[in-house]
């Protein structure tokens, strides 16, 4: 997941090839921002205010990663 902090476009690499369910994004309170079922490699957090969020990554056979952003 890069580039991490980011300005517009989150790009994510996927090394394992485990396909991606979907993809959420949430702010510090735990409130989900987005959520983005197709099949994604980037994440654009242009609209986004400065400041933390989380992403969180679910795969098709059931496991998930979540990792903490950084908007600047």
């Amino acid at each position: 997941i890069f580039p991490n902090p980011v300005k517009t476009i989150l790009t994510i690499e996927n090394k394992s090839q485990i396909p991606i369910q979907n993809l959420e994004v949430y702010n510090t309170a735990g409130q989900m921002l987005e959520s983005h079922s197709e099949p994604l490699n980037t994440v654009d957090f242009s609209d986004f205010a400065v400041g933390i969020y989380f992403l969180k990554i679910n795969t098709v056979d059931g496991k998930s990663l979540t990792q903490k952003i950084v908007k600047y």
